[in-house]
């Protein structure tokens, strides 16, 4: 018997996804139990869109790449992707360059680092 493929990477770039592209992706993330590797860089997403990415993200137990670079995120935005690395283990690559992320933002990480371990 065959066995049937399953999708560990998913390619999103450049596919000029907003935050309602990116809220029916989130849905779906919240039950995947396969996918490791997501790329999602330029696009358009934004700091309701990371939020509710990242809730979804809280969940999910086999992502270890997400790619968000070259978005239009915040520090609000990093705000709540610093709150689901506090609970999630599993991401250990997180791309953020290019977006608006300020010195408030990146202490966000920073105490999210300090209690992910």
């Amino acid at each position: 018997m065959d066995e049937i493929p399953v999708a560990t990477k998913l390619d999103l770039s450049q596919c000029k996804i907003d935050d309602q592209g990116i809220q029916r992706l989130a849905d779906a993330l919240r039950l995947n139990k396969t996918l490791k590797l997501l790329y999602l860089h330029k696009n358009q997403i934004n700091d309701y869109g990371t939020q509710y990415l990242a809730e979804s993200l809280t969940y999910n137990k086999t992502l270890t790449k997400l790619d968000l670079s070259q978005n239009i995120i915040t520090d609000q935005g990093i705000q709540s992707l610093s709150n689901m690395l506090q609970q999630n283990r599993t991401l250990t690559i997180l791309h953020l360059s290019q977006n608006q992320i300020r010195d408030q933002g990146a202490q966000y990480l920073a105490n999210a680092l300090r209690q992910n371990h």
